[in-house]
Formats: C-alpha cells, structure tokens, sequence
C-alpha cells in the first residue's frame, strides 16, 4: 500500500479514482525506476481526469522531466492544477484538454512511456447514468475503444511502451484484450503483465525497427 499522502488527490466528488490506478501507477515505477536515460523520457497519460496515474508515477520517480496529461473533460482542469501543485512545480508537466483521437495530430509528438485507465464499459453494456459527466467516465462514449489503440500506438515513439487497464468483457461474453491485439499491425506486440480486479494490465511496445 502507498503512503496515505499518494491518496490525498482533490477529485470531483461525483466520480472518485479506484485503487487500480494507483497500482497501475506503482507497476510503471518498479519497472522504470532503474531505468538509465528516466530524465530524457517523455510520459503520456492518457483519459488523465484529474492527474493520478500521472503523478503517483512522479512520486516515485522525480527525475522524471516531461509528462502531459491528456483529458476530454474539462471540469477535471482545476483538480489537476491542485493535485500538481501538491508537488514540485514542474513547468513540462501540462494538462490538455483533448480527446485522445485528436491529441498530438498536428504536433506529431510522441512518447516513450504512455499510461491509460480508459473507460471500463461500453454503450449497452450497463445501465446509464442520469449524470452525463459520470457516463463519459465509465463508457466509451466520446471515442471507440479501436480508436483509443489506434492513438496509443499513433503517439509511442520507437522503442516505446504503453500500460493500459482493460476490462476483458467477459460478462458480456467479449475478449477486449484480444481484441486489441487485432488492432496492432506488425511493429506493435501486446503483452499481459497481470490482473488488478476487474481488469488486465496491458503493455503495448512500438518495436524499434529503425
């Protein structure tokens, strides 16, 4: 278990961060914390809300110099700002207001280390909420799941990896994680690293073909 202050996030009080992103969040850190180049890489977090995955990453690891956090909602904006200012202040670590099919098109930007809590459901699978804000948390209802793929691997740079939490679907008799690996041409390999509750914690690694 993480120290109580990692838990300590300013979030809406409507929709709150489960512990499977801060277990994500503490898989990445063991696995880059000897890591040799850590200041020069470039960290995505992707469908961010309010920053968590992010920045328990940076608690662990403070050499870390670049990271944008990538969200459609922008009630999560002010959140983000009170949880950043909880750390350091580090003027590379932005929050962007986007939906990640749109995100870094016109840049071309990409990233060695992406992170991705994505939403658990899809329209059909689970009754609505009244709360539109709720909804777009918990469903894929801004941008598909294929789509989500398409711009993690989109925005990996060579050599690049991506950790994502997928929720199988097996209720509903689906294999997302199989599902995702159709998504991915030649260049990208997806691995199960383990589970956390409900959901597979997925890496995804751009090959560095060059």
């Amino acid at each position: 278990m993480n120290k109580p202050f990692t838990l300590s996030y300013f979030q809406p009080s409507e929709y709150q961060f489960s512990l499977d992103s801060v277990e994500l969040a503490k898989k990445v850190a063991e696995l880059y914390r000897s890591h040799p180049e850590l200041p020069s890489l470039r960290f995505l977090d992707l469908c961010s809300g309010c920053g968590i995955i992010g920045l328990e990453i940076y608690y662990y690891l403070r050499s870390i110099q670049k990271m944008d956090f990538v969200e459609i909602q922008s009630v999560y904006s002010e959140y983000f700002e009170k949880n950043l200012s909880l750390f350091d202040p580090n003027p590379n670590f932005k929050f962007v207001n986007k939906n990640y099919q749109d995100f870094g098109r016109d840049s071309k930007e990409q990233y060695e280390v992406i992170v991705c809590n994505p939403p658990y459901f899809f329209a059909g699978e689970g009754v609505l909420s009244p709360s539109d804000f709720k909804n777009r948390c918990r469903f894929y209802l801004d941008a598909s799941f294929r789509e989500l793929i398409e711009s993690i691997t989109r925005l990996l740079a060579p050599g690049g990896e991506a950790f994502i939490l997928i929720n199988r679907g097996e209720a509903y008799k689906k294999n997302r994680v199989e599902e995702g690996r159709s998504f991915l041409s030649f260049e990208f390999e997806l691995t199960i690293l383990e589970k956390i509750r409900i959901t597979d914690l997925v890496k995804i690694k751009r090959k560095n073909l060059y």
